[in-house]
């Protein structure tokens, strides 16, 4: 089974989210461990580039692994 980044951004502020979106970057990962370890890197890296909008706006970055038949799977 691969498995998929699937990220949400919030502000915890505003209580709005914007559509979940994927990571262009890496489409599949071959397990959980490493989706989930990319999750958090990608993660730090929307909140480093976000700057102070992540204090004024309270943001908040979700993010889950989905598991996904390779026959799913567009390249």
């Amino acid at each position: 089974m691969k498995f998929i980044l699937v990220l949400s951004m919030c502000s915890l502020l505003y209580q709005e989210c914007i559509p979940e979106f994927t990571d262009e970057d890496r489409v599949h990962f071959n397990n959980y461990s490493d989706c989930q370890i990319y999750g958090n890197r990608v993660s730090i890296d929307i909140l480093d580039s976000l700057g102070e909008e992540v204090d004024k706006s309270k943001i908040k970055i979700f993010f889950r692994c989905e598991g996904i038949e390779e026959k799913e799977i567009q390249l």
